[in-house]
């Protein structure tokens, strides 16, 4: 006898489950009845019969396991409250962290400015300090070349400047 497979939202429908709760159940107690084709995953119909009766499942059948069924929503539920909160915090954290990128990058930006006025700075003064060398060399040798008329003057004979007067 051939077996007999459904879609993982027809056996929710007809277990009268959700579709996440058919999800979790497969990686446990509807493992052997799985079948995966082609990335789509199957459920074999026997499962129904085996978990549920008539699509109703078996926790409404007793009291213990329709508790068990209500803790385990509380404890869902209080699972989602937790992820909500740590989503917040972590909502909470970037928000933060963006802030603090934001002023990062203005300091970054200020410190730019800085080092571009330094180099402005730098280059007037270098600018400077050339104009004062080449200064510096131009009155020595303006100075030199008085020297130099007067080592002239002073080795023409007493005659030579009387006479050139």
């Amino acid at each position: 006898m051939e077996k007999e497979y459904i879609s993982v939202k027809e056996f929710a429908e007809r277990a009268n489950i959700s579709k996440q709760a058919a999800y979790q159940q497969i990686k446990g107690r509807l493992k052997p009845f799985v079948k995966v084709e082609q990335g789509t995953t199957y459920i074999e119909t026997a499962a129904l019969s085996k978990f549920y009766n008539e699509g109703e499942p078996k926790a409404k059948s007793s009291d213990k396991s329709s508790c068990s069924s209500c803790s385990s929503q509380v404890e869902q539920a209080k699972n989602l409250q937790i992820d909500d909160k740590l989503l917040e915090i972590l909502q909470q954290q970037l928000e933060l962290n963006k802030q603090q990128l934001e002023m990062k990058d203005k300091q970054i930006e200020e410190l730019n400015n800085r080092l571009a006025e330094a180099h402005k700075t730098l280059d007037q003064q270098q600018q400077l300090a050339a104009m004062d060398k080449k200064r510096i060399l131009e009155l020595e040798e303006k100075q030199q070349e008085q020297e130099e008329q007067q080592a002239a003057e002073d080795k023409k004979s007493f005659w030579d400047k009387l006479w050139n007067k």
